[in-house]
């Protein structure tokens, strides 16, 4: 492989060598092309690949540019946090977690809040404690309200991201098996999002209305219908098709809630999907959980690549198999016809094949 393809594996598996190793270790034949995405040209990115055409391992480049990391993140975690201290002492911080829905979530405190004061939100899907960090940076000085979206791979990162900014009102969307392959267990994954009540005043669960006491407290009116989410369960008409994407990413409950969405719609029903991934031990079986759900909904399931191919062959009849989004374009245009719903689920980057 070479060493750009190498840095940009690196850069998707988020510089954590581990992954990096396993990966080239069960892919040894594959190489990563920039198809659905590119590499992104940092500075870190720049410094390591220097380093690495210099000392002829990327991987010695990593260990080599780690302390200056490290570094740089200390003092950028210090600048935000002495700008909160000095120039943010009234700013109320609504914090938000789970395993997934955060930014939707997000997006609709946001919205909700705006109606009254000047509100900041994370940008995009920035809820490390360096992206989290650097918005914080960013922030205009006359914001009264942060709601703040909080990641977590492993137990303490929502801890250090409030330790940053301090949440007076805590959301937690839902605790699932996301990520499970990274944390291992969902008591694992319980005890991180929980970290979150351990800072905050008022605590909104999973099963709770969320929407009602952030009205309360913050005395805005509730909104009842919220604009959607790009790539999150957003419907789509053109050409009389309806297309519902949920591409963004996919876990069970999701899924399931997509294929619902579905039921609503017309004929031919047809799913697009590379199925879910990082649910550990749990992934092939909620695969063909889900793919057995699918085929009494679709009339059509074309599945993209070889991650879940053997789940989904064990768990639905009706899927066919193809090798890459080019190839499913070309059946879909073979399957779609007036008053079809297409349902996108899920798009894997790169390193999954």
């Amino acid at each position: 492989m070479t060493l750009r393809s190498q840095l940009y594996l690196l850069q998707l598996e988020e510089y954590d060598l581990g992954r990096f190793n396993q990966w080239l270790k069960d892919n040894s034949n594959k190489e990563v092309v920039e198809k659905k995405g590119k590499l992104v040209w940092t500075i870190k990115a720049k410094i390591i690949y220097f380093l690495a055409k210099l000392t002829g391992s990327l991987v010695l480049a990593v260990k080599l540019y780690t302390p200056v990391d490290f570094l740089t993140k200390k003092i950028l975690v210090m600048a935000a946090k002495l700008k909160l201290f000095f120039l943010h002492r009234k700013l109320v911080v609504i914090g938000i977690t789970g395993s997934w829905g955060k930014t939707t979530t997000k997006e609709k405190v946001a919205l909700t809040l705006v109606q009254k004061y000047k509100v900041f939100k994370t940008v995009g899907n920035h809820n490390t404690i360096l992206g989290v960090a650097m918005d914080v940076l960013k922030m205009p000085f006359k914001t009264e309200v942060f709601v703040c979206e909080m990641g977590a791979y492993k137990r303490g990162d929502i801890k250090e991201i409030c330790e940053l900014v301090h949440p007076k009102i805590g959301i937690i969307t839902v605790i699932g098996p996301m990520h499970l392959e990274r944390f291992k267990t969902v008591e694992e994954i319980k005890k991180t999002k929980l970290e979150l009540f351990d800072f905050v005043d008022i605590k909104i669960g999973p099963d709770a209305d969320w929407q009602k006491p952030i009205s309360q407290y913050f005395d805005v009116p509730v909104i009842k219908k919220f604009p959607e989410v790009e790539h999150r369960s957003q419907e789509i008409t053109t050409n009389g098709l309806t297309i519902i994407d949920d591409s963004y990413n996919s876990n069970p409950v999701g899924f399931r809630m997509a294929l619902k969405k579905m039921r609503g719609h017309g004929h031919p029903k047809i799913l697009v999907t590379p199925g879910m991934i990082e649910l550990g031990d749990l992934q092939f079986e909620e695969n063909e959980k889900v793919a057995r759900e699918a085929t009494k909904i679709c009339d059509q399931i074309i599945v993209v690549g070889e991650t879940n191919r053997g789940a989904w062959q064990k768990g639905s009849p009706k899927a066919i198999f193809v090798n890459n989004i080019e190839e499913a374009k070309e059946k879909m245009a073979q399957f779609s016809k007036p008053g079809a719903v297409i349902l996108l689920e899920n798009d894997l980057p790169d390193h999954y094949f």
